[in-house]
């Protein structure tokens, strides 16, 4: 058995973490780089549930801030910071956010390169509504695709717009966002611009 565990394939976990809660779907993972080198830590209760604060490594190493916690009952409460389906190293995207009894509340935000992407809210039935701005699957910092439209009460609904960058341009976009779109090159490009603008802060308020 340990000289299977020393394949370069395989990963070592914690015996605690090779606990499962029965009751809980499995988190299915298909992204490489997630299976070889994302890994939860945390404790289990007397009930075989996760239980208490966990946190997240990748490469070994600890993420800082990754994590949240556990009801006695195994149900996500609270603030968490979690990795985007997609994470790897070129594409390093958290989503921050509130649990309630293991469903998600309120407004979440994505998070790259230390600026907010994209966002939206939850009903209270933990449904997506109103204005969001959403990474595409394989987002990642060469190929950073945003939508950008409206939920009602989790289905999407009217026009939903696409919004492609390179690395370069995308972040001068967000970190002037309110400059870049006041600029004027004739009246229908103004038009088109101020709209944009308009629906760009509407999805991050």
């Amino acid at each position: 058995m340990d000289k299977i565990l020393e394949c370069t394939y395989c990963i070592k976990k914690p015996i605690r973490d090779e606990i499962v809660d029965t009751s809980v779907d499995p988190e299915i993972m298909n992204n490489l780089d997630q299976i070889l080198y994302f890994q939860w830590q945390g404790n289990y209760g007397q009930n075989l549930k996760k239980n208490g604060k966990w946190t997240a490594t990748w490469h070994g190493e600890k993420l800082e801030r990754v994590g949240g916690y556990y009801t006695e009952q195994g149900k996500k409460q609270g603030l968490w910071i979690e990795i985007k389906k997609n994470y790897w190293n070129r594409g390093k995207v958290y989503e921050i956010g509130e649990y309630c009894n293991d469903q998600r509340i309120g407004k979440w935000i994505w998070i790259f390169l230390e600026k907010v992407i994209g966002g939206g809210s939850y009903n209270k039935e933990s449904k997506k509504h109103g204005k969001w701005m959403e990474l595409s699957q394989n987002f990642w910092d060469l190929s950073q695709l945003i939508y950008h439209g409206e939920y009602q009460n989790g289905k999407k609904v009217g026009i939903w717009d696409i919004y492609i960058c390179d690395n370069k341009k995308y972040q001068q976009m967000y970190m002037n966002i309110k400059i870049l779109f006041l600029t004027v090159v004739v009246d229908h490009t103004k038009k088109i611009i101020l709209d944009v603008k308009l629906k760009l802060e509407d999805g991050l308020r």
